[in-house]
This record gives structure tokens, C-alpha cells and sequence, in this order.
């Protein structure tokens, strides 16, 4: 891929705004907000009680609050239950329907953006804004950024970059978070994983050290106690039938036990997908992962960025 250009319609953003903002979703999210400045993002998770991710959400200091990115399937449910839980601080949680997102990915894509824009974020999880924009620096297997911004100053941009850039489906930003091994949380997937089992904690997603939220205690045992069962894998699986987040993974010999679940997959070329899959340790280092069942086409492993623990 020499360059990517995409709109994120598959993206939404929330904004939690007033002088109890911080303090707020510092009780709900497993980062540590009050270590958030405003040139970098977070990743977080959304835990319920029982520790298991609601979603994931990158957060920013943004203007005079924060923004919370998340699936756009996800916002409403998400936003509806953040607000059961402001009782009275003061603050206040509202979709950001203003605002749209582009990606831009690849060496020309962002040399191009840099020459509207000027400097980029330098470093992965680097953030700055520029005017109404947002710019965000973001991990993968190229250069890529994100921007957001109401539609109305993000046209123009638009305009500039697919006049010399071929624009591509959302789908294809979404392989490049497979590839930089980066878990995102669908509703097939909702309350199915600790942030553990999709390695939240190995990119940065997890506090050990903050204070409570929702979920806290369950998330910490198995961190400090507990021996971890299952973890998130990079894999590529050849298929006629399009793959998708929550289907099931198993291994030969054991019927109809499941030995895992996917997380995300994406087209990669004809017939081929690239994917993320929580599957049992012990199955994915004794042998064969099959997808939907035991006579299922096989997941190739591939390498992700950062290891696994050994335990």
C-alpha cells in the first residue's frame, strides 16, 4: 500500500465538557486521565462491573473538554450510560454530531497532508490541533494521522488531498489498526473480553496504578493473580464467506467447544481476510485455530508489533 485516503464514517465522537470532566472519566475509564496532556491520545477501555469492555475509546483533550472516539454503532449506547452515571457532578456528555474524521495513511498521503497542514504530530499517540482541527498520530505499519473536525473546515482538505489521492473504503484504516494490533469493540463483541484478553493492557490502554472504576478490582486480580487464559492474536484466514467480529474459533479434536472468539477482520485481497482473534493459549501453541468450526477454514498466524507475555 503506497498511500491510503478515507473518510472514518465508521467513527463517532462524544464530547464531555465542564470543571468535572476529568474527574469523571477518570471513575469510568481503565487509563489514567489526570496523565493525559494536551499533545498526546489514550486509549481506554469502558468496563461494566464485571471488568468486561463495554467498548474502547480514544480520548483527547480537546478545546475545553475532552473527546471520546468510539464505534459509531456503540455512541448512542455508550453516551446513554455515561450520563446514568454524572448524578451531580458538573458536566456535561453529548455526541459531537458536528464533527467528521479522515484518514490518511502512507508516505505521499502524508507528505500531501503536511504540506496543507504543516507539521504533523511526531511521534505515535501524538496529538495537536490546528485550528477547529484535530490531528492525531496514530501507530501502524505506515505513517498514518487522523483528522476531525466539523465538515465544514475539513472539505476543503478533503478536496485538496483526493484531487492527487484515490480514496479507499473505511475499511481499509481498520486493516491498519489489525496490523498495529490495535482491539476494537463492536456490539457482535460487547461485554465478551476483560482489556487483557485483547492486550489493551500491552498498547498502552490500562492503568494499574489509577484508582477505581468500573470493573477495576476484576481487571487488577487478574493482572497482579490471576494467569491469563487468553490473549488477542494477529491471524489470516481464506474464506468464501466474509469473516466476522464474534465468530467462533475452534481446534480439531475438540467437537464443539470453542476455543476462541474474532475480534475484527478485514478484506486483504480476493477471498483473503485479515483478523484479530482472543484465543485460548494452550490451543493456539498446540496446533490448528479453525474458524467457525472444527472443519473451518485455518488461521495463519502473523506477527503482531509487540509480544505476548510468556505466561
Amino acid at each position: 500500500m503506497s498511500h491510503l485516503l478515507c473518510k472514518l464514517s465508521a467513527l463517532s465522537w462524544v464530547y464531555a465538557e465542564g470543571e468535572d470532566a476529568a474527574y469523571f472519566l477518570q471513575s469510568q475509564l481503565t487509563n489514567d486521565v489526570s496523565a493525559l496532556d494536551n499533545s498526546h491520545s489514550q486509549l481506554h477501555g469502558y468496563c461494566n462491573p464485571k471488568g468486561r469492555l463495554l467498548c474502547i475509546v480514544r480520548l483527547v483533550r480537546h478545546n475545553h473538554g475532552f473527546l471520546l472516539q468510539l464505534p459509531t454503532e456503540l455512541r448512542d449506547a455508550i453516551v446513554e450510560r455515561l450520563r446514568k452515571y454524572v448524578l451531580r457532578a458538573k458536566l456535561s456528555v453529548n455526541p459531537a454530531d458536528d464533527l467528521a474524521g479522515v484518514g490518511v495513511a502512507g508516505r505521499p498521503a502524508v507528505d500531501a497532508l503536511t504540506q496543507h497542514l504543516g507539521p504533523l504530530p511526531a511521534t505515535d499517540n501524538g496529538y495537536l490541533q490546528r485550528g477547529a482541527l484535530g490531528v492525531y498520530g496514530l501507530p501502524g505499519p505506515v505513517p498514518r494521522f487522523q483528522i476531525i473536525g466539523p465538515w465544514s473546515d475539513l472539505q476543503p482538505l478533503w478536496d485538496a488531498l483526493s484531487g492527487s489521492l484515490q480514496a479507499c473504503p473505511p475499511s481499509a484504516w481498520s486493516r491498519l489498526d489489525i496490523s498495529a494490533g490495535i482491539p476494537q469493540i463492536l456490539p457482535a463483541t460487547s461485554e465478551a473480553f476483560v482489556p487483557q484478553m485483547v492486550n489493551l493492557d500491552l498498547v498502552g490502554g490500562v492503568s494499574f496504578e489509577k484508582g477505581c472504576y468500573p470493573g477495576q478490582e476484576i481487571v487488577a486480580r487478574m493482572h497482579y493473580l490471576g494467569k491469563l487464559k487468553q490473549r488477542m492474536i494477529r491471524a489470516q484466514v481464506t474464506t468464501s464467506a466474509a469473516p466476522k467480529p464474534g465468530d467462533k474459533i475452534y481446534v480439531p479434536d475438540r467437537g464443539e467447544q470453542s476455543a476462541g472468539t474474532l475480534v475484527d477482520a478485514q478484506l486483504s485481497a480476493p477471498g483473503c481476510y485479515d483478523v484479530l482473534a482472543v484465543v485460548q493459549l494452550n490451543a493456539y501453541r498446540a496446533g490448528k485455530l479453525l474458524l467457525n468450526d472444527a472443519n473451518g477454514p485455518e488461521l495463519e498466524p502473523r506477527s503482531l508489533p509487540y509480544d505476548l507475555p510468556a505466561d
